[in-house]
């Protein structure tokens, strides 16, 4: 039988309180109780699964759903970032080539602001992807959806 949460559980797919939930439950029974089988021949927490299946499936298409919205106005906020950083302000200066507003404080500002966006984006863009192509399954081998 199952003895350990953390061997059943993907834990980086579930959410704080349901994991606090059943490592509270499993705290206050004895580990005998959680063998114990009801008259269907599940433990408790796989009828806490099964009972929990539809939950599980609409968070993960909302999550899905959101991290491709949310893909998508990373992507455009990165675009803007990467073409304001080769249309800087002022215009490059036609003999050397730099930045006619290179020495003025508020074209460092800016810079500084234009590469803490793009960085931001791009990073958004990479941990959206994540979520979207995340395993969402809380047993292994039991209850995955094949992807």
């Amino acid at each position: 039988m199952f003895c350990n949460l953390h061997d059943l559980l993907i834990i980086n797919n579930l959410q704080p309180h349901v994991l606090n939930i059943l490592q509270r439950i499993k705290e206050m029974c004895k580990p005998v109780d959680a063998m114990k089988l009801n008259s269907k021949g599940k433990t408790a927490e796989q009828l806490f699964f099964d009972n929990n299946n539809k939950l599980r499936s609409d968070a993960k298409e909302w999550m899905s759903e959101n991290a491709k919205n949310c893909s998508i106005v990373a992507v455009l906020i990165a675009t803007v970032a990467f073409a304001a950083a080769y249309t800087v302000p002022g215009g490059p200066d036609s003999k050397t080539g730099y930045p006619v507003l290179k020495n003025k404080p508020l074209f460092l500002i800016f810079t500084i602001a234009d590469a803490i966006s793009l960085s931001s984006s791009i990073t958004s863009v990479i941990i959206f992807l994540n979520i979207v192509t995340t395993w969402w399954s809380y047993l292994p081998g039991i209850q995955a959806d094949d992807r």
